[in-house]
Formats: structure tokens, sequence, C-alpha cells
């Protein structure tokens, strides 16, 4: 849980230290700093999630907190020809 945390922490501070430093080596040096730690992230959250929900309800739990996400990535991908 504590590294999860961390790693969340961590990942908004690169954003904010490649948003005030203009050179590119900092920017690609916090690019793959954050592509490391959703590298650790992924997993990280399957784990908590197996220790979390019961296995029994998982499949459908996880079912109804996709649709949503889905349903949202949709409508952003189709009004994004209108913008």
């Amino acid at each position: 849980y504590v590294l999860s945390i961390f790693c969340t922490f961590t990942g908004a501070i690169s954003f904010i230290v490649e948003y005030y430093y203009n050179s590119f080596s900092v920017r690609l040096i916090m690019l793959i700093y954050f592509d490391g730690l959703s590298g650790i992230f992924a997993p990280l959250m399957s784990s908590l999630k197996s220790q979390m929900i019961p296995e029994k309800e998982r499949t459908t739990i996880m079912t109804f907190f996709r649709m949503p996400i889905n349903i949202c990535c949709m409508i952003i991908l189709f009004s994004v020809r209108f913008m």
C-alpha cells in the first residue's frame, strides 16, 4: 500500500519537474522515470486488488468499474473530431 502511494506521489512530482525545466535531457529522464513507475504501478495494483476483493466476486466487481471507464473513453474519443 505504501509503495503505491510512493509511486503515485513521485509520478506527480516527475510531471511538475518536467513542466518547470525546459531542458530536453531533464524531460527525457522524467519521462523514463514515469514509465518505470507505471511499470511498477500496474502489477502492484493487481496484487492489491487480489488482497482486497474476494476471488468469487472479483470479476463482477471489476466489470462494474470497467464499464463506466470504457464508456467515458468512448465518449471522449468520439467527441475529439468535433473539437
